[in-house]
């Protein structure tokens, strides 16, 4: 059994060895700057025809990595891998799938001056700002590991005479992840982190602004850089309803493609889930949810 949580301490960079260790992963990553890196979907690479670079905001001359642009038909794939791949990954023990995310907190953890120097080349976060946004996402990954670990035991209920009753937590399909620039490793991880323990598997969309985060993919993850509007096709695609997004923004999405979002969204809602008298009532507010979550609009 893993020890109690406790949230990852920040690095004290006033200590001569941690500035040394932290100037030695700047230096580092400073020599990887500018690689091309392909789409990953089922563990396949894939290069396009177009391309995305990712610039450091601090030094606009500066190309942090190029990435593949992909398309519909791409979007759909990364869907479908990802849906074969949940066939078999939802009935990993929930053991199984927390000792995963231990290993993954340890790996950011004996990497951690190299993902924040990421950051601070990509983002331009400063070293305490991006050293916090590593250590959240360790935090997300240790957390999410012991949570599982709860909800895959025994859940309490009540006794009832003459009855045998359980409580499982079971695993949904795909989750479409996409997270915003902001804090591109810490919410990237927590909300792949999140579902991926449970039992799910992810579509991940990187934010355009900050996609060198992600890295080599989770397996049972497909990693898709730079969809936009391609993947609010994919959302809502008529596979779609197996697909449950969570999405923290994308102002690259286009106000038409977030029309036929919506427009989807309502007609599943009224066909006999919602009363027709709370229809308009809900299209508000989905549409005012779209637009507070729409990330630099």
């Amino acid at each position: 059994m893993p020890t109690e949580f406790r949230n990852e301490p920040f690095t004290d960079f006033s200590k001569e060895e941690n500035a040394q260790a932290m100037r030695a992963a700047l230096a580092k990553v400073a020599t990887e700057l500018g690689r091309e890196y392909p789409l990953v979907i089922g563990g396949e690479r894939i290069n396009t025809d177009a391309k995305l670079e990712s610039i450091n905001p601090a030094n606009r001359t500066q190309v942090v990595g190029r990435f593949q642009k992909a398309t519909k038909d791409l979007a759909n794939k990364a869907v479908e891998s990802a849906y074969e791949a949940f066939q078999s990954w939802k009935n990993t023990d929930a053991a199984e799938r927390a000792d995963f995310m231990f290993r993954i907190a340890a790996i950011l953890r004996d990497r951690k001056h190299e993902f924040s120097a990421w950051m601070v080349h990509e983002v331009a976060k400063t070293w305490a700002e991006a050293d916090g946004d590593t250590a959240e996402a360790i935090d997300f990954l240790e957390f999410y590991g012991r949570e599982m670990l709860r909800y895959g035991g025994p859940q309490p209920l009540i006794n009832i005479p003459g009855e045998e009753n359980h409580l499982d937590y079971i695993p949904l399909g795909v989750v479409a992840v996409i997270p915003p620039w902001n804090f591109p490793l810490a919410i990237m991880a927590g909300m792949t982190s999140a579902a991926f323990v449970t039992g799910n598997t992810v579509v991940l969309k990187p934010s355009s602004d900050a996609p060198s985060q992600t890295g080599t993919p989770l397996s049972g993850t497909a990693s898709v850089p730079s969809l936009a509007d391609a993947f609010a096709a994919l959302l809502s695609a008529e596979q779609g309803r197996r697909v449950s997004p969570s999405t923290v923004g994308s102002s690259a999405i286009s106000d038409e493609a977030l029309e036929d979002i919506i427009g989807k969204v309502i007609a599943r809602m009224s066909d006999g889930v919602v009363r027709d008298a709370v229809i308009d009532v809900a299209e508000r507010l989905v549409r005012e949810e779209i637009e507070r979550i729409k990330v630099g609009r």
